[in-house]
């Protein structure tokens, strides 16, 4: 059922007579100053808007602030998941405020697939945040906004501590955040509802009402409906003592990553443009450390930590280890891959193409002044000589370790394998990386880069610019 609030003495939508006054000024200022320090030069604002109370006033606060910093543009998103019988009365609500304000309205409308054993609830999100990502995504300088508050943030952290979760999951929701490579302020966590209420009726605008966030059988609405109240019975004031909690552990965790992250930064070595961990390092220090790190790494690249069973399963074979022993952990989106005693990080996407027969196949190089350009499937290398004959020497390339020649100087097959292990490629990179004939010598371009000298290069200078292996460079 749909509610718009409605005055009772005037009869009109929105028109509060005998409203509560909410400190307007100060509540715009203080959100004003949330902006400027959190907007980190985003010029287009767009407000996930639902056309409940929360969105509604944080809609009206964001024009607020654009009043006052005219280079600020405002924008609303609304999606209409088709789940609700009155869905098109909301989105119809959401167009009629939008108007009212002078404020664009970016409208979607998606079928929600429910088929997929995710939940509504998890399936709707999926949809909501493509939507976010579509609207964002070819304009420049954007920001994300969306309406979470104090009593948001405490049912995330009751929720995620009775399904399971690890730390960061106990912080609750995050004020600032980049997710699905937006950046998502979420600029309400300190305030309760009854201010969002008050402010938008200061204000003289409707709102919706979803029945559906009352209700007891989704896991949300459970806690909202049923828990949630037994918990105020015994301490009143336990949603804001929760929500003041979140920011705390936030502060603290913030710290702890910092120093996490400086550490990270000395142990995490790149080789070809992939970065690893030397195994003798990390296995240097106490499990619990082991499993902070590689969290932390995960994380640094926007993707989720998997289960610290699973984890800890790998750390057991990390540990356990012999020298050249092989291991690997791989989920929807990164692996995590132990060879020659690293452990590598890769995309997911990454991983599947090393695995594929398919980036085997020819690739291109030619010869620039003095360079070597040579690129695979799914690299590009820089080789820079000091001389222009130097270059001139590289008779051919290849990722076939048996490149076909008349030279006497080709490896055997042992020669290659023992040439694989001196210079400690991995095993996932063997036939992805160049070899070249050089003088007739069949060389690998890992030894090239780093030992020059051995294939008649003494006194000349060889500079590896580095190669770029990467998920945007996989040919399909």
């Amino acid at each position: 059922m749909i509610c718009l609030r409605e005055d009772t003495k005037s009869g009109c939508l929105g028109i509060y007579q005998n409203s509560m006054q909410v400190p307007v000024q100060w509540l715009e200022d203080s959100l004003a100053s949330f902006f400027s320090a959190s907007l980190q030069g985003a010029t287009r604002l767009f407000v996930g808007f639902s056309g409940g109370v929360d969105s509604t006033a944080l809609l009206l606060l964001c024009q607020a602030y654009a009043k006052l910093h005219p280079h600020v543009q405002v924008h609303a998103i609304h999606v209409n998941h088709n789940l609700h019988p009155d869905a098109v009365q909301w989105q119809s609500h959401c167009q009629s405020v939008c108007d009212r304000l002078g404020i664009p309205l970016i409208l979607y409308t998606v079928d929600v697939d429910t088929t997929t054993g995710r939940g509504i609830e998890d399936a709707a999100r999926a949809q909501r945040w493509a939507c976010f990502n579509k609207a964002l995504k070819n304009h420049p300088r954007t920001c994300l906004l969306l309406a979470h508050h104090a009593q948001d943030q405490s049912e995330t952290v009751l929720m995620r501590l009775c399904q399971g979760t690890g730390l960061h999951g106990m912080l609750g929701i995050r004020p600032a955040s980049q997710q699905s490579g937006m950046r998502v302020l979420r600029p309400l966590l300190a305030y309760d509802k009854a201010t969002c209420m008050d402010y938008v009726r200061s204000r003289s605008l409707a709102w919706v009402e979803d029945a559906s966030n009352q209700d007891s059988r989704l896991t949300r609405g459970f806690i909202r409906v049923s828990a949630m109240p037994h918990l105020q019975q015994r301490w009143p004031e336990v949603q804001h003592t929760i929500a003041r909690q979140s920011f705390a552990w936030q502060d603290e965790l913030e710290g702890l990553h910092a120093c996490v992250e400086g550490f990270l930064a000395d142990l995490v070595q790149d080789y070809t443009g992939l970065a690893h961990i030397s195994l003798v390092s990390l296995c240097q220090l106490p499990q619990s450390a082991q499993r902070m790190l590689l969290k932390s790494w995960i994380l640094q690249h926007g993707w989720y930590a998997c289960a610290r069973r699973r984890l800890d399963t790998l750390l057991g074979q990390l540990n356990n280890a012999r020298p050249g022993s092989s291991a690997q952990l791989v989920t929807d989106q990164y692996a995590l891959c132990l060879s020659r005693n690293k452990l590598f990080l890769l995309p997911r996407t990454l991983y599947d193409a090393f695995a594929s027969a398919n980036v085997t196949m020819p690739i291109n190089w030619k010869i620039d002044s003095e360079r070597l350009i040579i690129i695979t499937a799914l690299s590009r290398w820089e080789l820079v000589f000091n001389s222009p004959a130097i270059c001139a020497r590289v008779q051919q390339v290849s990722t076939s370790s048996h490149i076909c020649s008349s030279s006497p100087k080709m490896m055997t097959s042992v020669k290659i394998k023992k040439h694989y292990h001196q210079f400690d490629v991995p095993k996932f990179l063997r036939q992805n990386l160049p070899w070249i004939i050089f003088d007739g010598k069949q060389c690998h371009i890992t030894a090239l880069c780093r030992s020059g000298a051995q294939y008649g290069l003494k006194g000349y200078s060889v500079s590896w610019m580095g190669s770029c292996l990467s998920p945007d460079t996989i040919s399909t």
